[in-house]
């Protein structure tokens, strides 16, 4: 998914007018896990634990 948001942000961003280069860099700082997921979300996901 991270590839879909990088290119939906450069295609944006390169249509803005004076813009002649764009490089965008995904980072999950700080690191993404489970337990960053909402009480709500990981019961819908049924990963209550």
């Amino acid at each position: 998914m991270s590839q879909v948001l990088k290119s939906d942000v450069e295609q944006k961003l390169s249509s803005l007018r004076n813009v002649r280069q764009v490089h965008i860099e995904i980072v999950f700082d700080p690191p993404w896990t489970m337990q960053r997921m909402s009480e709500a979300t990981r019961l819908q996901l049924g990963l209550d634990y």
